[in-house]
């Protein structure tokens, strides 16, 4: 069986990198607000927790033959309606893991959040969801490693 140590930081759901937290609405007035202004954050309808938990056992994590250390942060806008649109990938590492296309695909197939507020409005708001993931390596790619360094040396 394939061990693997997932380890998720989503720094308690809090804004990084300080960007504006309100998306304004299309044709209105471009109006600035920073995260001191939103009253209510926007966060997941089952709690960030469960949501926690759900992200980590639907997370399909690719095969690696040696450990691996990982870090997606993936952007994001959580609408007035709570639906997640907007994805932009900020930050993946190692790149070539695909696992930053994997993280949105679980946060699109996730349902509605909460919305963000503003003296009791619903409001666009942006989110910035960091993951660290450790990813150890299956034993079916260490056992054909091994027979394939054998081979070479034949």
């Amino acid at each position: 069986m394939r061990y693997i140590s997932t380890v998720f930081l989503f720094f308690s759901f809090a804004f990084v990198f300080g960007q504006d937290t309100i998306v304004p609405k299309e044709n209105a007035k471009l109006v600035k607000e920073n995260a001191s202004n939103v009253t209510v954050s926007a966060e997941p309808k089952c709690g960030s927790i469960v949501f926690r938990k759900k992200i980590e056992r639907s997370f399909r994590l690719p095969d690696v033959s040696e450990k691996t250390s990982a870090t997606v942060i993936v952007k994001f806008v959580v609408w007035d309606d709570g639906s997640l649109r907007n994805f932009e990938i900020i930050k993946e590492t190692p790149a070539n893991l695909g696992l930053g296309k994997e993280l949105i695909r679980l946060l699109m197939k996730s349902k509605r959040w909460k919305p963000g507020k503003v003296n009791g409005r619903k409001v666009k708001q942006y989110f910035t969801m960091p993951v660290s993931i450790q990813i150890m390596p299956s034993k079916n790619l260490v056992q054909q490693s091994n027979d394939d360094s054998i081979q070479k040396k034949d």
